[in-house]
């Protein structure tokens, strides 16, 4: 015998159980007039997980290609 969930409780819980990091994210479904389905939630948060990684990621990169180039300039002036 199964428990069934309604709908929208079970969203609302999806959305509460993310970190306080997801905030914005949560407001942002929040402010629609009808609240997602589980599961179309549930693709929502995978891909605003997804997006944060790659934007980790990029920031890194960038992060790091500044830092080399730093030393190459630094470099670069010690020998002139």
């Amino acid at each position: 015998m199964g428990v069934q969930i309604n709908e929208d409780l079970l969203s609302i819980m999806l959305l509460y159980s993310l970190p306080a990091s997801y905030e914005n994210f949560r407001c942002a479904i929040e402010s629609h007039d009808r609240l997602p389905s589980a599961e179309i939630l549930k693709v929502k948060i995978i891909e605003e997980s997804e997006a944060r990684m790659h934007k980790t990621y990029n920031a890194t990169n960038i992060s790091n290609i500044e830092k080399k180039k730093k030393e190459r300039l630094s470099v670069e002036k010690e020998e002139q």
